[in-house]
């Protein structure tokens, strides 16, 4: 699994390696429930937007994102700048 993002975003996870946006977690055994969690924002103030999963876009807001080990996996958490409605 490996995890990408702007510096110093602290991404919670259930197996481990918490605190790092960058990692490789080698020797999670298939089949084992993952629960990532995503700060709404960064430490720049850009704002938690939605994950990808296998390049699979998951639904916008959800900042926790569940799933199953069933071989390699990439999970992406995507920060955007807010954005604002003038009227």
């Amino acid at each position: 699994m490996d995890s990408s993002g702007a510096s110093g975003v602290v991404i919670g996870s259930t197996t481990g390696n918490n605190g790092t946006t960058s990692y490789a977690m080698p020797g999670i055994a298939w089949g084992t429930s993952v629960n990532l969690s995503a700060p709404a924002t960064d430490p720049v103030g850009l704002q938690f937007s939605y994950w990808t999963l296998n390049e699979v876009t998951q639904p916008a807001g959800q900042k926790e994102l569940n799933f199953e080990i069933a071989g390699d996996s990439a999970a992406v958490a995507v920060y955007d700048i807010a954005r604002y409605t003038l009227t």
